[in-house]
């Protein structure tokens, strides 16, 4: 039992050897029983200290030997699965530890504070401990990083931090809005989609929507709607609404010629969600009349009534999801925004024979945005 114990700690054991009883009960109380009775080796970690380990391991984060720091940062984010280790850490001071470890010249240990950073962002109490230990500039820096692991760990965490509201604060307040709207163009095509997701939750707030127009996150969407990534072209679409609410800020995207990109994307786009967020910028652009003029002389109907027939065909066959009601919707409401020109009414009279039945449908929206749609199509001065 003593040679597993002392193993486990990590300290070098010999079993006594027969004395006697007296002799072996003596070693037993004043050796054995004792705590590290053996001076611990240096590179022996959380085994060997029991209670104490969270402190020193946070210790070891930012210590002189490099053999110590990536073995802690890895020991930690091995540990930080369950919550009651993150609680463990945040007591012993891991923030602050890692913000002074993001730096290192070494790779690993920059991979291993930035993964450890997203995993804290995940927890409210580590979202706390980050915003009140200004971890945010840490973020900032390391997401410039030479090493995409590293940057695509620095996405996650900003992105987990701005789903609280004192966190998206945050972000906005030290500039992260303009890095994202700068670095994501140029950001390799995996990690494209994770800078616009982080952009976007951003601008759920009026501070980081104006940012974000502020520093022309408009025009840097439409360049960015025909990416390779399909997750980059939806996120994008999705962005390029969401900045286009006022008629100021439609006026500049329908200049970067916004309308005629999503209907050439519709053409041959494949992929549903992609389409459902294309759609919802046209949707959005198309508002006002100078937008519905623009999509009738670029033909946007022509890739509309093939999308309207897919939906009418699902909800004939009873295959309506979620996720197709939420396309059958931004279809209905593109069409029902276009027919309010005359020209695109009489381009949209095919489109009667589809929508008819979708107003008719089981579900709310479907029913309700087709029924809008109808009587915008039928409408008659």
């Amino acid at each position: 039992m003593h040679a597993v114990c002392r193993k486990v700690q990590g300290i070098p054991y010999e079993p006594p050897k027969p004395q006697g009883m007296k002799a072996n009960l003596k070693v037993l109380v004043d050796v054995s029983v004792r705590s590290n009775p053996e001076p611990m080796p240096a590179d022996t970690l959380a085994p060997g200290f029991g209670s104490w380990a969270h402190p020193k391991l946070v210790g070891e984060m930012t210590g002189s030997s490099l053999v110590l720091r990536q073995k802690s940062l890895r020991y930690a984010n091995g540990k930080m699965m369950a919550p009651v280790e993150i609680a463990s850490f945040l007591e012993a001071g891991i923030v602050p530890a890692l913000n002074i470890a993001a730096p290192d010249e070494d790779e690993e240990v920059r991979t291993l504070t930035s993964s450890a950073l997203a995993r804290l962002a995940r927890e409210p109490n580590g979202r706390e401990q980050m915003i009140k230990h200004s971890s945010i500039k840490v973020l900032q820096k390391l997401v410039k990083d030479s090493v995409q692991e590293v940057r695509a760990n620095c996405l996650t965490a900003i992105l987990e931090l701005g789903r609280d509201p004192s966190g998206c604060a945050a972000l906005i307040d030290a500039g992260c809005v303009k890095l994202l709207v700068d670095a994501a163009p140029a950001e390799a095509p995996e990690l494209q989609a994770p800078s616009l997701a982080a952009l976007r939750i951003c601008m759920m707030q009026s501070a980081g929507l104006a940012e974000a127009i502020a520093t022309g996150a408009i025009l840097t969407m439409i360049g960015m709607l025909a990416a390779e990534s399909p997750s980059t072209r939806e996120y994008a679409a999705l962005c390029l609404a969401a900045l286009t609410v006022e008629l100021g800020e439609k006026t500049v995207a329908r200049k970067g010629d916004a309308i005629g990109k999503l209907v050439e994307l519709l053409e041959t786009e494949a992929e549903a969600k992609a389409v459902t967020a294309q759609l919802a910028a046209l949707m959005s652009l198309t508002v006002e009349n100078e937008g519905k003029h623009e999509a009738v002389e670029k033909k946007a109907y022509k890739v509309l009534l093939p999308l309207l027939q897919q939906s009418a065909l699902l909800e004939l066959q009873g295959g309506m999801t979620p996720a197709t009601c939420t396309l059958t919707v931004n279809v209905a409401k593109c069409i029902a925004n276009i027919a309010e020109a005359p020209k695109g009414r009489k381009k949209l009279q095919p489109a009667l024979e589809q929508l008819r039945p979708l107003a008719e449908s089981s579900e709310m929206l479907v029913r309700k945005h087709a029924a809008a749609a109808v009587e915008r199509v039928t409408w008659k001065p």
